[in-house]
Order: C-alpha cells, then structure tokens, then sequence
C-alpha cells in the first residue's frame, strides 16, 4: 500500500519536473501543433492552481499561438478567458519586476476582450505606474473602443515615455487616416465638426462591429482553430 501510495501520488517534485520540460513554443518549426501547445499550456495552469508566476512564464507562447493562428475558435477564447481570470484572482502585488496584470490584458487583448483587457491594463497603471508599453496598450482598446482622442492621448504619453517606440507612431498615423476616412463618410454638412462628434456620427452612421471587441467574437468559421478539450 505505501508502495502504491508514493506511485499514485502527485508530488512537488512531479510538479517541478512538468514545469521544467514543458517546451516554449516554437511556431515556426514544421512540426509544430498549435492545438497541442495550447493544451499543454492550460494544463500546466491548472496543474499549478493558476500560478501567476507559471502563467507570466508562458504568456508570450500564448501570444504567439493566438497570434500565429489565423480563426481562434470561441471554445479556445472561452477556456483563454476563463484561465486568465482564475490567474487573476490569485495575483498578489508583491514585487514591482514582474507587471503580471500587464500580461493578462495582453492576452485577453489578442482574444477579443477588449474592455476586460483595458480593466487589466489600468490596473497595472495604478500597481506598476506609467510605464510605456502599458500606455501604448491602453490606445489598443482605446481605438478598439472608438475613442479615438483618448487613443491618441495615449499613444502620445507612450512616446513621451520612450520616444523611440515605433509602434506609437504608426498607430497615431492609423488613427489620422480612420478618423479622416470617418469624416469622408459623413454628410456634408457634418464634416466641420469636432473630432470627438464625428466618433459618435460615424459611429451612427455607418455601426460595425470593432474587430478586437467583445461583440466581434461570433460564431467562428469552419476551418477555424478550435481547442479539443477533451
């Protein structure tokens, strides 16, 4: 019995040992699965209780999936979702080197959950300070959100943190050109207004849903990347 006991029995030394071997993803090599990737990174969540430490570990393989796939499947974004929470719920601000709530907005960004991510977003802004990635972030869903001015303001305050951040400028070339095709789509007579009014007027005028908004989710298509759970 203690014989059958020690070989049944999930140590922390097993534990150590998955986390040790558990492979960082390499999605450029050919024999790469994603679905295989992404299940071996949620059981390891759920193997350490949702470790906040396990999941800042392996956030950017999660980017890389959602990234390097171009359908992922609602089932996959649910479980995403769900894991992201649970990992939130047993983060404890204890160190300012590791900007864990930085990490669970991005994640939750790439799947959609614009407004949930920019919740994680100011929440490192209030933990971690400005800093200008977390900045750069916020104009995401800023934009994604049609706030345009905000998104800008924020884009601006990245690039006053680092000016040499690139991707701050591009972005608020991007939001110059939607808000001028925005103005263009407008009625003649409402093309002289406020940058803030044309949001909304366009906005009323032409409504679609945002591409990394909550609403955009819908049905996924059929060859699109779908999590096997079981």
């Amino acid at each position: 019995d203690t014989y059958r006991e020690g070989i049944d029995k999930f140590t922390v030394m097993d534990y150590m040992h998955i986390v040790e071997n558990t492979q960082h993803v390499d999605l450029a090599a050919q024999d790469t699965d994603p679905n295989r990737l992404l299940r071996g990174i949620m059981v390891l969540l759920r193997v350490s209780f949702f470790d906040p430490d396990i999941f800042l570990n392996y956030s950017s393989d999660l980017l890389a999936i959602i990234d390097g796939v171009p359908h992922l499947g609602d089932e996959a974004k649910a479980e995403i979702a769900t894991q992201v929470s649970r990992v939130r719920e047993n983060y404890f601000h204890c160190s300012d080197d590791d900007d864990v709530p930085l990490e669970l907005g991005r994640v939750m960004f790439a799947i959609g959950r614009v407004v949930v991510a920019f919740s994680h977003f100011q929440q490192s802004l209030r933990m971690f300070g400005r800093h200008f990635a977390t900045m750069h972030n916020i104009g995401l869903c800023y934009y994604e959100m049609g706030r345009f001015s905000d998104a800008v303001n924020s884009f601006e305050a990245a690039l006053r943190l680092n000016p040499s951040y690139t991707p701050a400028r591009t972005w608020i070339a991007r939001v110059g050109k939607k808000v001028t095709s925005m103005l263009d789509d407008l009625p003649e007579g409402l093309r002289d207004i406020p940058e803030e009014s044309a949001e909304m007027a366009a906005a009323h005028a032409a409504p679609e849903a945002s591409p990394g908004s909550d609403e955009s989710d819908g049905a996924s298509s059929a060859n699109s990347f779908e999590y096997d759970f079981e």
